[in-house]
């Protein structure tokens, strides 16, 4: 293989560690346990060192996360957690998977002498959008932290402590204290579950969820450049995805455990995956991922695609995971997948070619016409009446009272955001982290949340993970946020253009992603950011590396 053909240390390293979060991070129980979040952002923070680092700094990170472990490991000692309980994972499972991390990245850096300098990519870094919107949040959340307005205090977990029986079983105060009011100011509230009886989430726990994937993509949009990379990548993760669907459809239960997680009650999972709507919603990611490796394919071969190749094998991998995408039962992921196809296939046959468009447009004809006889096989096997049972129930019941199910939902939020109107907290938000905290007051002046005139279903989130942002961070804290849209918004645009067919499928299920969120909670869960990061890393990656060669042949 010819050397510049071949990928540099860096390249190679950024690979290993992203190939290894997309592949753990979704049997992490959909990213509820705090273990599996902190072990996949020691990996997410070593592939940001190695992207960004020389090696000698590589080998440095691997002295201080072993020193780390090493605290980790006496603090789980301390606190009397036996080895391989939950609590003693917590505790060790960041230190240990950045150090691993570490010495891959130390390892293949140790004699490069192909890879850029990451002092030039250090200065890319310096000016790139995302990283400092992503640097201006975090900080804002820092401050909002330390600048606490109230603590969260568990009566049943405090008395527990005490060794005495519980007392108002479920319930928690939040007390005032005193803080800078001309700063941002947040809550102080639990960040484990040992801390508290109620499912915790603070400021810090916010950002290891959202901060891993924003690593992420920062290490893969400036450490691999190189499509040939993010499409081995998009197998790899495709093809996981599949192993994770055909797990969850041959185990979805109510009671019991899965991998070892206790499944809460009331509910139903879908394989490792607590929420069927975020198996969903990860399912149809990849499914997009999929569909955009048909289009590759399909470009790169030309007029040879006629005679078969890897396109047809995504296009049948594309079916599949629309298909497990709506066993889920999530109507959401079915509308998804059907909107997601719907707009794709037309776009790509119409404009997204360039050049010799008959003979691919053939293609696209033909492996079209594969995947709907293999559709028309799967789909008279394929029991799929629990969806059209939904569709019915959501139907009917939009019918009856005008509005969907979580419309009180968002009116909840949305009285917590706009309580004492501008003079209020609508600019600085109420803290990271605090929406479950704060929110049960307002849900329960909704009635349909009520029953003998009180909340008897507590939400723990908005279901509308824009209302909830802006309740917890507010205006102020969104800026970054819109920053990084907007950067994001100008590259979707040019993923529409002709000559790179593969980005369609790719910018159109970002879209998607962020209109599901006006009506569930997605950002929180790190299986579902990771994909999107890779998503969004890989979208912009062929964008611009397809508009370069463009620009080489036109010259």
């Amino acid at each position: 293989m010819p050397s510049s053909l071949k990928f540099t240390s860096r390249e190679l390293t950024v690979m290993i560690l992203a190939g290894l979060i997309l592949v753990l991070a979704p049997w992490g129980w959909g990213g509820v346990v705090l273990w599996t979040v902190a072990a996949m952002l020691g990996l997410a923070v070593a592939a940001f060192v190695a992207t960004f680092a020389e090696a000698r700094t590589q080998r440095m990170a691997m002295g201080a996360w072993f020193f780390g472990l090493l605290l980790a490991l006496y603090g789980a000692s301390a606190e009397g957690a036996a080895p391989w309980t939950y609590r003693w994972l917590d505790y060790v499972c960041f230190p240990a998977f950045a150090l691993m991390g570490s010495a891959i990245a130390a390892f293949l850096l140790s004699r490069d002498l192909m890879s850029r300098p990451a002092v030039e990519l250090r200065r890319e870094l310096f000016r790139s959008v995302p990283f400092w919107a992503g640097v201006a949040l975090f900080t804002y959340f820092v401050v909002q932290d330390l600048n606490a307005w109230g603590i969260v205090v568990d009566r049943e977990a405090f008395w527990a402590k005490q060794g005495l029986p519980g007392i108002d079983v479920g319930k928690f105060d939040i007390r005032p204290q005193p803080y800078l009011s001309w700063l941002p100011s947040g809550l102080n509230a639990p960040f484990s579950a040992a801390d508290t009886s109620q499912p915790p989430m603070n400021a810090w726990r916010q950002m290891m969820v959202l901060g891993a994937p924003w690593l992420l993509f920062c290490a893969l949009h400036a450490g691999l450049r190189r499509r040939r990379g993010f499409v081995t990548l998009g197998w790899i993760t495709v093809l996981m995805a599949c192993a994770v669907g055909a797990f969850g459809f041959l185990n979805q239960h109510s009671s019991g455990t899965i991998l070892g997680y206790p499944i809460p009650y009331n509910t139903r999972c879908f394989g490792p995956f607590i929420s069927r709507n975020h198996a969903g919603v990860y399912l149809y990611l990849h499914a997009a991922l999929a569909l955009a490796l048909t289009f590759w394919h399909i470009r790169r071969a030309g007029e040879n695609a006629l005679r078969g190749g890897p396109h047809l094998v995504a296009a049948f991998v594309t079916f599949s995971l629309a298909l497990l995408a709506t066993l889920t039962s999530s109507t959401a992921a079915a509308l998804a997948v059907l909107t997601l196809f719907a707009l794709a296939l037309p776009t790509v046959y119409y404009f997204g070619f360039t050049g010799s468009r008959g003979s691919r447009r053939q293609i696209l004809i033909v492996t079209g016409a594969a995947m709907l006889f293999a559709a028309s096989l799967i789909l008279i096997i394929a029991d799929l009446k629990p969806i059209v049972e939904r569709f019915q129930k959501k139907a009917a019941s939009y019918q009856l009272d005008g509005t969907d199910d979580r419309a009180p939902l968002r009116r909840a939020t949305w009285s917590l955001i706009s309580e004492a109107g501008w003079t209020g907290r609508a600019w600085v938000g109420y803290g990271a982290g605090s929406y479950r905290w704060i929110s049960p007051p307002y849900q329960a002046q909704q009635k349909e949340l009520q029953r003998d005139g009180k909340l008897f279903y507590r939400a723990i989130h908005a279901h509308n993970d824009w209302l909830e942002m802006l309740a917890d961070w507010g205006v102020i804290g969104l800026l970054p946020v819109f920053a990084a849209l907007l950067w994001l918004g100008r590259r979707l645009g040019r993923a529409f253009h002709g000559g790179h067919p593969e980005t369609v499928p790719l910018a159109l299920v970002l879209i998607l992603l962020a209109a599901h969120a006006t009506v569930d909670l997605l950002f929180w869960f790190t299986p579902l950011m990771f994909t999107a990061a890779f998503v969004a890393a890989a979208m912009t990656c062929l964008t611009e590396q397809s508009s370069a060669e463009q620009a080489r042949d036109l010259s």
